[in-house]
This record gives structure tokens, C-alpha cells and sequence, in this order.
């Protein structure tokens, strides 16, 4: 198997799975839709409406259309109060902030 043939990506309930570039895409659909649903729920027990994920989505991706940008550097490109603090409730359920992963930033690509 060729080193380059190896990709690092996000699995199921916060895993990275090592896996063959012919395995990415189910890979990547199975833990989408598993956290997916999660996030859903946590997002609804937080009252985070979904409108403000869509906006924080939009913004992400237009901060984003010039390149990869340091996560301090996304934050700063982002409109102000769009990643705010979910409190104690937030934090209990791995989301301190609306618009912040919670969790470990996830590499996808060959890994040499």
C-alpha cells in the first residue's frame, strides 16, 4: 500500500480513523450523519436556532474562500457575536461556543 494511499478522518463519537482513500467517502457520510444528528439535538437543547448554524456556515465558508486560515484567524474573519458562549450547559454537552467544534481539529488528507 502507498503512503499516500493512507487518509486520516473524522469517524464516529469524536474517533480519527486511518483509512484507505478508497474508504473516505462512506467513512465520511457515516460519522457526517451520526454527528449530525447529535449536534441537532445538543443545538435544540441549547436553543441555538438552526438559522444561526446556516449563517455561521455561510460566513465560515466566505472567510474561508481565500484559503486555509489559522482557527484565531477564522474567529477574527467572522461577523461579531456570530460564535458566542454556550455557558455551563454548553460545556457539559462539548460545545463551548456556537460556531466552535468542541472537540479535536480533524486532518483530512494523505498522510505521508
Amino acid at each position: 500500500m502507498a503512503a499516500d494511499d493512507l487518509w486520516v478522518v473524522p469517524g464516529v463519537r469524536g474517533c480519527i480513523w486511518l483509512l484507505q482513500r478508497s474508504d473516505v467517502s462512506l467513512a465520511l457520510k457515516v460519522s457526517d450523519l451520526q454527528a449530525r444528528r447529535r449536534i441537532q439535538r445538543d443545538m435544540a437543547k441549547l436553543d441555538v436556532p438552526e438559522q444561526h448554524l446556516h449563517d455561521l456556515g455561510a460566513a465560515a465558508a466566505e472567510a474561508l474562500a481565500g484559503g486555509a486560515v489559522t482557527p484565531d484567524a477564522l474567529r477574527s474573519a467572522l461577523p461579531d457575536g456570530l460564535v458566542r458562549s454556550l455557558g455551563e450547559p454548553g460545556k457539559k454537552l462539548g460545545h463551548p461556543r456556537a460556531g466552535g467544534r468542541g472537540g479535536p481539529l480533524h486532518q483530512r488528507g494523505p498522510r505521508r
